[in-house]
């Protein structure tokens, strides 16, 4: 079997690390692996292992034809039989599966607003889904939507996994004192609400002067990066608030944080959140997507905007060492146990197996 994993580009981003998360882990069972990156490049190209194969599609503009037709030949020349898509790259697995009506192709949906598209992405996304030989969702809310708007008959939900890395790219020195690091690990986009984590920041500096905040991700959205930056001007914090852009090995950020934070609007399952707890980091999340599901009662979880709650949920751990030490050893061992890879992939293999 021959399994190719599509994806937009391979910025910073939960999407894109679970393409790069699963490329490898087929590579890994004796799968002949690829991974295409269909439109940009990125830092993450760097965390492919040595025996996936890796295609750049080059494709430019709306529509993107001729890196489409480079796609095509490439997967035609090399007898790939998967084409798995994730999020929007579902567009160019949709035309190769024309092209090419052998190839059994799988949609990955990651995005957790996907539920509250507007009518006209929702009758698209049923039209792909048809076309489509298997949909993979990542929390309960996308199963429920899906099963009730695709008419998909094979829709199966499968967890993210984290997997643990060394430090290929250790950032040597953190800005803030080592011990009081509250790190966000997001790319800068309005969904994930990262003007309320510099606002809490800004309600703390008085009684906890010495903490800081660590915001990492990829700037999707440049003018939103540039207003969080204007943000952390306003609210005098430029030593207090540090933006970490592009990094292959979040972990060389995560081992040197202490606090853990996701403020988003929507979620699907964040891959940010495995990753906090293969760190062993306590952790603070909104209400969304599965968070509240990863997390159980190892953590503390609020309603997104709650800001009463989350700096009383902040306040309790930056206060007790202890108890930052003994909830982030919990949740490292609830993410361990519920989130393999193991179990992820011979799911994914079944879903390739189907009707074979």
């Amino acid at each position: 079997m021959k399994a190719i994993q599509l994806i937009d580009s391979l910025h910073t981003g939960g999407a894109e690390r679970m393409a790069v998360n699963i490329a490898n882990a087929l590579s890994e069972v004796g799968i002949s692996s690829f991974l295409c990156a269909t439109r940009e490049e990125g830092v993450l190209k760097r965390a492919l292992n040595q025996d996936v194969n890796y295609f750049y599609a080059r494709r430019k503009g709306i529509l993107g034809i001729p890196g489409i037709l480079r796609l095509y030949r490439f997967v035609k020349q090399e007898g790939i039989d998967v084409i798995h898509a994730h999020s929007s790259s579902y567009a160019v697995g949709v035309i190769l599966k024309m092209l090419r009506p052998s190839l059994k192709l799988v949609w990955h949906v990651h995005y957790g607003n996907t539920v509250n598209s507007p009518l006209y992405r929702q009758l698209l996304s049923r039209s792909i889904s048809l076309i489509c030989d298997a949909v993979i969702v990542v929390n309960q809310k996308l199963l429920e939507w899906a099963r009730q708007h695709l008419g998909q008959k094979n829709i199966i939900l499968i967890d993210n996994f984290a997997v643990p890395v060394g430090s290929q790219s250790l950032v040597p020195t953190l800005f803030g004192n080592p011990e009081k690091r509250i790190v966000q690990v997001a790319n800068y986009r309005i969904e994930k609400n990262l003007e309320f984590a510099v606002e809490l920041m800004a309600s703390l500096h008085d009684k906890f002067p010495d903490w800081s905040l660590l915001l990492v991700g990829h700037p999707i959205d440049i003018s939103y990066f540039t207003k969080l930056k204007e943000l952390v001007k306003f609210w005098n914090l430029e030593k207090k608030v540090f933006f970490i852009t592009d990094i292959t090995d979040v972990s060389s950020v995560l081992n040197q944080a202490d606090i853990a934070i996701l403020t988003s609007h929507s979620e699907g399952l964040p891959l940010a959140l495995l990753e906090y707890g293969l760190s062993g980091l306590p952790v603070i999340v909104t209400d969304v997507g599965d968070c509240a599901r990863v997390v159980g009662s190892e953590g503390c979880v609020v309603a997104a905007d709650d800001e009463k709650s989350f700096l009383l949920c902040l306040e309790e751990l930056m206060l007790d060492p202890l108890l930052r030490k003994t909830r982030g050893e919990a949740f490292q061992k609830r993410v361990y146990h519920n989130f393999s890879k193991e179990k992820a992939i011979k799911d994914i293999l079944e879903i390739y197996k189907l009707d074979d």
